[in-house]
C-alpha cells in the first residue's frame, strides 16, 4: 500500500467507506497481460455497471459508497463479468489498485474495514454477517474451503477470534477472516531512505 503525501484531500462525506477508483488486471504465467475481459479500471463510478448491494450506492459525485455510518450495514460492490484464474491448467497472477477513504462519524463505532476479493460467480453474498464478518462470511462459512474465497482485507478493529495483530492492520484472507498473512498499515517511503511510515486507514484521508 502506498499512500499519496502530496495530493491527500479530505473526504467530505460522512459515509464510512468510499471508493474513488479501481482498477484490476490479470496476467498469464509469463507476465504479460491480455487484453478484454483480463482488465478493469473504474475511473469513479457513475456510469458503470457494476453490480452493488447491501447499502452500497454511487453518489452524485460518482464516489462508490458502500456504507453511511448506520451500525450493522454490509455492502457489496462487484465487478459483473467473471475472470478466469486458471487458463490451460496454470494459475495466473493478478495486480489491483484501489483509491479509498474510511471515515469515522462515531470514533466509538467505526466499522471493521473492507475487502477486496476474489469469489466464484456462484458465491452467496447473502448468508454473510457484516461487522467483524466484513460481509463476506458468517459464524458457520468462515473457514469453509469449499467456499474457494480470497481476500485482502483493510481491518479498522482488532477481533481477538480472527487472532488480529492490531486494529489498523492488512491481512491475506483465504476462506477464513483469520489471516494466512497480515501486518500493520504502512507503506515504505521511497523519498525517505525506504522507512516504514505508517499509516491509519480510518482516518478520512484518500488512500491509494
Amino acid at each position: 500500500m502506498s499512500s499519496m503525501p502530496h495530493s491527500r484531500k479530505r473526504l467530505l462525506s460522512i459515509s464510512l467507506c468510499l471508493i474513488v477508483a479501481v482498477g484490476v488486471n490479470v496476467d498469464d504465467a509469463s507476465g504479460s497481460a491480455d487484453t478484454g475481459d483480463d482488465q478493469f479500471v473504474y475511473s469513479g463510478f457513475g456510469s458503470t455497471n457494476i453490480t452493488l448491494d447491501g447499502a452500497a450506492v454511487v453518489a452524485l459525485s460518482g464516489l462508490l459508497e458502500l456504507t453511511n455510518g448506520t451500525l450493522r450495514q454490509k455492502a457489496h460492490a462487484i465487478h459483473p463479468s467473471p475472470f478466469q484464474f486458471r487458463r490451460n491448467g496454470t494459475s495466473r497472477s493478478f495486480s489491483a489498485s484501489f483509491v479509498f477513504g474510511i471515515l469515522c462519524p462515531d470514533p466509538d463505532a467505526c466499522g471493521h474495514g473492507i475487502v477486496l476479493f476474489v469469489a466464484p460467480g456462484s458465491y452467496n453474498f447473502s448468508t454473510a454477517f457484516p461487522s467483524q464478518y466484513i460481509g463476506l462470511v458468517n459464524g458457520s462459512t468462515n473457514g469453509d474451503a469449499n467456499d474457494h474465497l480470497f481476500g485482502v482485507e483493510l481491518d479498522t478493529a482488532q477481533n481477538v477470534e480472527f487472532r488480529d495483530i492490531n486494529g489498523n492492520h492488512v491481512g491475506v484472507d483465504v476462506d477464513s477472516l483469520m489471516s494466512v498473512s497480515s501486518a500493520s498499515a504502512g507503506y515504505y517511503d521511497d523519498r525517505g531512505g525506504g522507512a516504514f511510515r505508517n499509516l491509519t486507514l480510518a482516518s478520512g484521508e484518500a488512500m491509494q
